[in-house]
C-alpha cells in the first residue's frame, strides 16, 4: 500500500500598489549670490525683518521663513538681500519674492489595489485517508477475557483480531454458520485531517466461486464518502453469502509442496475536496479547485520524494510555437511572426511579485547561416526568444495556479496542445483534436511540461525533492494484490463440493526417503496428524508408546465472540455496532488412552515328582529306588518339603535304564485381576456388544492375559527328555470375564474383573540324579514363573474385540468433551526386504484412527469437524473453530455425542491379501479363531 500527501495553500496574501500624485510649485527659490550679479543697493537702503516664502514641505504646503536684510535691485529685478542681524553684514544669499523659479514633485498616498494570492510559504498539508478492508465477524485469534474474569471470577477466552486484507493467507478459514453477518465485509475509511474532506473510494475483492473454473462475481464498490474531521466511517461492501467459497486462487500442490489458496483485494482512494474554511477558496471551489502533490520525473528508480517547503512552482518544458499566419526558415521569418522553433527550459513562479521567470535554450536552432552577419543572426534569435518568452509567460500567468502536466515519458506521438491566446489545452490524440488544431492560428505544442523543484541538490542517496504538480485528485492511497485466506462456508448435508460439509483447503505434505532412493509422500489435512510429524511406527504392530498412546476427542470451550452489525447512516456509509455473543471454541484434543492391565498375585504352588534314582554315590543295583516327593510353595516362606516315599526297585537291566528319569506335575495358584487406568477426563466404558441401544444392551467384555504365553514359555525349558522330544502339558486359562459392562470414571483407576486361577503343568526330565535336579527345577519355578510371569503386570487384550465408548461431558455454558474424534497417523511402514531377508523401515503411509464414522439419523457421519484442519489446534491460528450456539457447524458437532469405537480384527490386505490383519483400535485383541494376539510385536522383537 502506498499514499501521497497533497498540499493546500494556507491562506491568501494581499498585494497592492501605491498611486501618485501631485506636482507642487515652489513659490520661492534659494539662490546662491554667486550665481547672480551683485545687487545694486537702493538709495537710502533700510535693513529690516521680512517674512518670505522659502519652500514647500513633503505634503506640498508653503513654508515661510522670517529673514533680516534689505530690498535692492539686481538687473532690473527686486531682490531681498539677507544680512546677519548681529553684524549687519551681508550673508551672500538673496530671495526673489513672488517668482516661479522651479517645481518639485511629491507623492501622496491615496489608497491600495487589493489582490488575492496563495500563501506559498505556509502550505497546509492534506493527508490521504486510510482504508482498511475487513470481515469483522471472522476471528483470526483469541485472547483471555480479563474483564469477564474480574466480573465473574471465570477465566474465559474471547475471539480476537479481525479477518482482513492483507493478512497471512497460509490458513483457510471456515465460516461455521449461515448468519449473513458472518460474510459482512466493510471498508473502514479514516480521515486523519483535522478538517472535513470528501474522498473517492474504489474497492474490489476476488471473488465468489461455485467452482474453481469460473469466477462468478467480485465484491466491488465505487463512490464518494464525506468525512468529518478525524472521522472514521465504515462502507458496506458485502453482507451474506454470494457463492460457495470466497477465493481468487485455489490451493495447489507444487513439486510436492502444498501451496495455499487465497483471496485478493485492491482499493484506490483520493481526496476530491477539502471543506475547511481556512483552505483557500481559489483551490476549494471553481475551475481551479485542486491540490498540489510532490512529483519527480521517473528515471528508472523509485526514490524517496520529499516535499520542499516553502513551496515554489517550477516547471521543465519542451515546446514549439506554431503561427499559421507566417513561417520561419533558417535565419528568416515572415514579418510579425509569433512562433518559435523547439526550445527546452524552465519556468518558475515568484510569489513576491506574481511574475514568471522564463529561461530556455533552442533545441537545434543554433548554427548561423553563412550568408547572415552576426548582428543579423542575433537580431533574428532575439526576435524568436522574445516570441517564446512573451507567449510562455502569458500562458503560465493564465494557467496559474492550475498549470497543466504533460509527462515526457508518454507516447512521443502525443503532445499537449495549448491555445496561445486563451491557454486552453488538450491532447493531440484526443477525440476531435484535429478539428480544434485546424481552428487555431497560433498555438504551442508541448512534448513535456513537468513540475520540478528549484535548483537544489538532492538531500541524500536516492532521495529527491519533488516539484509541485497540480491535480484535481488530492492526497491518495492505494493497495493492490492484498491477500487474505480462503473463506469457505459450512453447509449441513451439502455434498456438492468434494462430498463434504466443510471442504478442506489446508494441507500438510510429508515425505521420507525410501530404500532405493525413492521419495514417498503423504498429504493430510493440516494439523490432523498425531503426533504432528512422521514417526517410525506401524499400526500393524504393537506399539503402546507410539500410535496406540493417544485418543482424539472433540472438545468445546466457552468463549465470547464479538459480533459486528452494520448500521447505515448515509447510503452505504455508516458505523459498526458491536456486541459480545457467547460461543464455543471447538478443537480436537489428544487424550491418553485408558489401559486395562492384568495384575497377578501368586498365592501358592504344589510340585510333585516321581522317578527312579540311586540313593548312594555308587550306582549299584542294590541302591536303585523309586522316589516320590511333594513340595508346597508359599509367598512368604518359599518352598517346603511336604513328604517323601521310597520303594526299592528290582535290579534289572530295564529298571537300571530308568534311573535319572522323573515325571513332574506342578500346580501354580494365583489371583488375577483387571485394572483400568483412565487418564481421560471423561468416563469410559467397555462392552462386547455392537450397540448401546436399550433394546440391545451391551454385554460384558472378556479380557485376555497375554502373559499366559509368557508363563508357558517360562515352563517349557523344564521339560528335558533324552532320547525323545520334550513335552510340556500346561493348562493355563488366559481369559478373565467381566461381570458386566466395564465403566470407569474420569481420571479414575478401577478394578473391573478378578478371578482365582490355577495353572497346571506336567513334564518329564532326564538327569543324572533326580534328587539333585530337584533343586534346579524348584528354583526355576520360583524365579521364572511364581516371582516372574505371575508377578509381572501387563496390558490386557480383548477376546475377539470389544466395544469402547466415552461419555461426553459437555454441557451448554461449560467446557467439556463433545465426542470422540478422528486423527491421521503419518508413519513409516515396516516391510519385508527380500534382498536383506529381513524387515526394514520404508514407505510412508497415512492411516486414520480414533473414533470411526457411524450411522446417525439416516446419514453417515462424515467427521468433517474432527478430521479437518479447522478444528485442529496445532497450526490453526485460532487454535480451533470459533462458533456461536446457533451455528450449523456446532449443531453438526453435537450429533456425535454418542461416541463409540468397535475394536475387532479385520483383513487389512483385502481380497489380494486376506491373511494380513490388524485391529481397528488402539487396544490388543486375541483372535480366538486363530489363536493369534493382534497386533503382534515388531518382528525384531
Amino acid at each position: 500500500m502506498k499514499g501521497l500527501k497533497s498540499i493546500g495553500l494556507e491562506g491568501l496574501k494581499l498585494k497592492g500598489r501605491r498611486k501618485a500624485f501631485a506636482v507642487l510649485l515652489l513659490a520661492s527659490l534659494v539662490l546662491s549670490l554667486s550665481a547672480f550679479p551683485s545687487p545694486l543697493p537702493a538709495a537710502g537702503e533700510q535693513r529690516q525683518w521680512a517674512e518670505l516664502v522659502t519652500g514647500v514641505d513633503g505634503a506640498g504646503n508653503v513654508v515661510k521663513t522670517r529673514v533680516y536684510g534689505y530690498y535692492a535691485e539686481a538687473n532690473g529685478t527686486q531682490v531681498f538681500v539677507v544680512c546677519d542681524p548681529r553684524t549687519g553684514e551681508e550673508t551672500g544669499e538673496a530671495y526673489v519674492p513672488g517668482a516661479k523659479v522651479g517645481e518639485r514633485k511629491a507623492k501622496k498616498l491615496v489608497g491600495y489595489e487589493r489582490k488575492q494570492d496563495l500563501d506559498w510559504d505556509h502550505p497546509k498539508e492534506v493527508k490521504p485517508v486510510s482504508v482498511t478492508l475487513m470481515a469483522p465477524n471472522v476471528p483470526t485469534g483469541w485472547e483471555w477475557d480479563l474483564e469477564h474474569y474480574k466480573q465473574t471470577g471465570n477465566l474465559w477466552k474471547k475471539s480476537g483480531y479481525q479477518f482482513g486484507w492483507p493478512m497471512d493467507y497460509s490458513y483457510a478459514r471456515l465460516v461455521p454458520g449461515s448468519d449473513p453477518d458472518y460474510w459482512l465485509v466493510v471498508a473502514a475509511v479514516q480521515n486523519p485531517n483535522p478538517f472535513p474532506v470528501e474522498a473517492e473510494l474504489y474497492t474490489s475483492i476476488d471473488g465468489w466461486r461455485s467452482t474453481w473454473w469460473g469466477l462468478e462475481r467480485e465484491i466491488r464498490y465505487q463512490g464518494r464518502i464525506p468525512l468529518g474531521p478525524n472521522e472514521t466511517k465504515y462502507v458496506l461492501l458485502n453482507r451474506g453469502r454470494q457463492g460457495f467459497v470466497l477465493a481468487d486462487r485455489a490451493p495447489t500442490a507444487n513439486r510436492g509442496v502444498w501451496c495455499p489458496g487465497f483471496s485478493s483485494a485492491r482499493y484506490q482512494t483520493y481526496i476530491t475536496s477539502v471543506n475547511d474554511p481556512e483552505y483557500p477558496g481559489l483551490l476549494r471551489t471553481g475551475d481551479k479547485q485542486g491540490f498540489y502533490v510532490p512529483y519527480v520525473t521517473w528515471s528508472g528508480t523509485n526514490p524517496v520524494v520529499l516535499p520542499l517547503i516553502p513551496m515554489r512552482l517550477a516547471f521543465w518544458f519542451c515546446c514549439t510555437g506554431i503561427d499559421r499566419r507566417g513561417w520561419v526558415g533558417w535565419g528568416y521569418c515572415t514579418p510579425g511572426y509569433r512562433g518559435w522553433p523547439e526550445v527546452y527550459g524552465h519556468a518558475e513562479h515568484d510569489p513576491a511579485t506574481g511574475e514568471w521567470s522564463i529561461r530556455f535554450e533552442f533545441s537545434y536552432y543554433s548554427d548561423k547561416p553563412q550568408w547572415m552577419s552576426d548582428e543579423e543572426w542575433q537580431r533574428h534569435l532575439a526576435l524568436l526568444r522574445d516570441n517564446a518568452t512573451t507567449t510562455l509567460r502569458r500562458l503560465f500567468q493564465t494557467w496559474y495556479p492550475k498549470v497543466p502536466f504533460w509527462c515526457s515519458w508518454w507516447s512521443p506521438r502525443e503532445e499537449l496542445i495549448a491555445d496561445a491566446k486563451t491557454g486552453e489545452t488538450f491532447g493531440s490524440q484526443d477525440k476531435g483534436s484535429y478539428e480544434k488544431i485546424s481552428r487555431l492560428d497560433f498555438y504551442v505544442r508541448f512534448c513535456a511540461l513537468e513540475p520540478e523543484p528549484p535548483r537544489m541538490p538532492p538531500p541524500g542517496i536516492n532521495v529527491r525533492y519533488g516539484g509541485w504538480r497540480y491535480t484535481t485528485e488530492g492526497a491518495w492511497s492505494d493497495g493492490f494484490d492484498l491477500p487474505a485466506p480462503v473463506l469457505v462456508g459450512f453447509r449441513a448435508g451439502d455434498y456438492r463440493w468434494q462430498d463434504e460439509e466443510a471442504p478442506e483447503f489446508n494441507f500438510t505434505h510429508y515425505s521420507v526417503q525410501c530404500r532405493g532412493g525413492d521419495t514417498d509422500s503423504a498429504v493430510v489435512p493440516r494439523g490432523t496428524a498425531m503426533p504432528p510429524y512422521v514417526t517410525r511406527t506401524d499400526p500393524r504392530y504393537y506399539d503402546p508408546e507410539g500410535w496406540m498412546y493417544w485418543l482424539p476427542v472433540l472438545r468445546a470451550e466457552p468463549v465470547f465472540t464479538d459480533k459486528f452489525t452494520f448500521v447505515a447512516t448515509q447510503g452505504n456509509a455508516g458505523y459498526l455496532k458491536k456486541e459480545a455473543i457467547p460461543g464455543y471454541l471447538l478443537f480436537v484434543d489428544a487424550e491418553g488412552r485408558p489401559v486395562p492391565s492384568i495384575v497377578n498375585r501368586p498365592t501358592g504352588a504344589r510340585a510333585e515328582w516321581e522317578g527312579v534314582a540311586y540313593l548312594s554315590e555308587e550306582n549299584q543295583w542294590g541302591n536303585l529306588w523309586r522316589v516320590r516327593r511333594s513340595w508346597s510353595w508359599d509367598p512368604g516362606y518359599g518352598w517346603r518339603l511336604l513328604g517323601e516315599q521310597r520303594e526299592p526297585v528290582y535290579p534289572s537291566w530295564w529298571n537300571s535304564r530308568q534311573a535319572g528319569k522323573a515325571t513332574w506335575r506342578v500346580t501354580l495358584e494365583y489371583d488375577q485381576a483387571v485394572q483400568v487406568a483412565n487418564p481421560m477426563d471423561v468416563p469410559v466404558a467397555y462392552g462386547s456388544s455392537w450397540s448401546w441401544r436399550e433394546d440391545k444392551p451391551a454385554g460384558a467384555p472378556r479380557f485376555y492375559w497375554p502373559g499366559a504365553e509368557g508363563l508357558r514359555a517360562a515352563l517349557a525349558p523344564l521339560s528335558a527328555w533324552e532320547g525323545g522330544s520334550p513335552t510340556l502339558a500346561a493348562g493355563i486359562d488366559p481369559v478373565i470375564p467381566a461381570a458386566g459392562v466395564v465403566r470407569v470414571g474420569a481420571k479414575e483407576t478401577a478394578w473391573v474383573a478378578s478371578a482365582h486361577k490355577a495353572a497346571i503343568a506336567s513334564f518329564k526330565r532326564n538327569s543324572w540324579n533326580p534328587l539333585e535336579d530337584e533343586r534346579a527345577v524348584l528354583a526355576a519355578l520360583e524365579s521364572q514363573a511364581l516371582r516372574g510371569q505371575l508377578s509381572a503386570p501387563g496390558e490386557a487384550a480383548f477376546v475377539d474385540g470389544c466395544h469402547f465408548a466415552i461419555t461426553p461431558t459437555f454441557k451448554p455454558g461449560s467446557p467439556g468433551v463433545i465426542s470422540g474424534a478422528k486423527r491421521v497417523l503419518v508413519h513409516q511402514r515396516y516391510k519385508w526386504d527380500s534382498e536383506w531377508q529381513w524387515y526394514v523401515w520404508d514407505e510412508l503411509r497415512a492411516d486414520v484412527y480414533g473414533f470411526p464414522s457411524y450411522w446417525q439419523g439416516g446419514w453417515w457421519d462424515r467427521d468433517n469437524l474432527t478430521l479437518c484442519s479447522y478444528t485442529s489446534c496445532g497450526y490453526n491460528p485460532t487454535s480451533g473453530l470459533v462458533v456461536r450456539a446457533g451455528d450449523e457447524a456446532f449443531a453438526a458437532a453435537l450429533l456425535r455425542t454418542r461416541s463409540e469405537s468397535s475394536i475387532w480384527v479385520r483383513p487389512l490386505g483385502g481380497m489380494w491379501n486376506p491373511y494380513e490383519t490388524r485391529v481397528t483400535g488402539p487396544w490388543r485383541v486375541f483372535d480366538s479363531g486363530t489363536g493369534r494376539l493382534l497386533p503382534p510385536p515388531y518382528p525384531r522383537d
